[in-house]
């Protein structure tokens, strides 16, 4: 009897030992990834003089006292707006719009691939400040068939994409997206679904020592991401309307997309979607390609 009651507690101590550690999985981390295949890739801008620009473009290359937007510059991955830096030597704290879910198709580029795909988000830093990105939004995705897949995920670069969880999303539905850095190693991320009542939320800590945040950029964005580290084929995204544009900064009140630096997206050398700011609370960021 005493012998089976000491195996039995030698038995237990094992199992504890052995017992694997549950992981919290509010935080993101290696060993976590649940969307490899997404890595967002920083603002990498171009030169007007490698550039096509359409006949028909309202592009400017130099503020226009008409509209809202500071100036237009040119990018390899990314269209939409950013505000470079905040006023007043403060930080931008957090980020935030409203969008609709547009449906995404094929583009007419004379690609052999069979899929394209395409992300929105809202971030903090990634443009002048390149170590980190705190993000969160959707990535489109058109097969062959013109079936569409949503996939909303969260992000803090230079990890990888995760996805959430307990989140649908369809084209027309209303997103809210969100994110906030409550210190330079960590913050979070919410996308509210208001056409369906969904809402998830994530605290997300720097995936590494050198990835902390400096909440010198504050961005709405879409982006031709990479995909198992190579491109994506953009695809034909409509138009993306932000609204409700609110960057928040630590001592300079609440920025809008007034004044933001607009960019627009290329391609090949090839202008292939356009951002304009309508109003201060809005953006549209508009496919034109291939």
């Amino acid at each position: 009897m005493q012998i089976t009651a000491l195996l039995g507690q030698a038995l237990l101590a094992v199992s504890a030992i052995a017992a694997p550690v549950v992981e919290d999985l509010g935080k993101s981390g290696i060993g976590q990834r649940l969307n490899p295949r997404h890595l967002t890739k920083p603002n990498v801008l171009v030169s007007l003089l490698d550039t096509v620009v359409p006949e028909n473009s309202s592009i400017v290359a130099s503020p226009d006292s008409a509209s809202n937007d500071k100036h237009t510059v040119y990018s390899d991955n990314w269209g939409g707006a950013v505000h470079l830096s905040p006023p007043s030597g403060s930080k931008f704290t957090a980020v935030s719009a409203r969008m609709t879910v547009p449906k995404a198709t094929l583009p007419n580029d004379g690609s052999t691939q069979s899929s394209a795909s395409a992300s929105a988000w809202v971030g903090i830093d990634g443009s002048t400040y390149t170590k980190a990105i705190l993000q969160t939004g959707i990535d489109l995705t058109v097969d062959a068939s013109g079936a569409v897949e949503y996939t909303a995920w969260y992000e803090w670069y230079p990890d990888y994409a995760y996805d959430w969880t307990g989140l649908e999303i369809h084209a027309g539905d209303e997103l809210e997206m969100s994110v906030e850095a409550t210190s330079p190693n960590e913050g979070t991320a919410v996308i509210n679904n208001l056409s369906t009542g969904q809402r998830v939320s994530k605290t997300l800590s720097a995936p590494q020592a050198d990835a902390t945040l400096a909440g010198q950029n504050a961005e709405w964005i879409v982006e031709k991401y990479l995909y198992n580290g190579q491109p994506v084929r953009l695809a034909n995204f409509g138009s993306v309307h932000f609204t409700d544009l609110r960057a928040e900064t630590s001592g300079a009140g609440v920025l809008n997309a007034a004044g933001a630096e607009m960019i627009t997206l290329t391609q090949n050398g090839n202008v292939v979607a356009q951002a304009k700011s309508p109003s201060p609370t809005e953006l549209d960021v508009t496919y034109v390609g291939p």
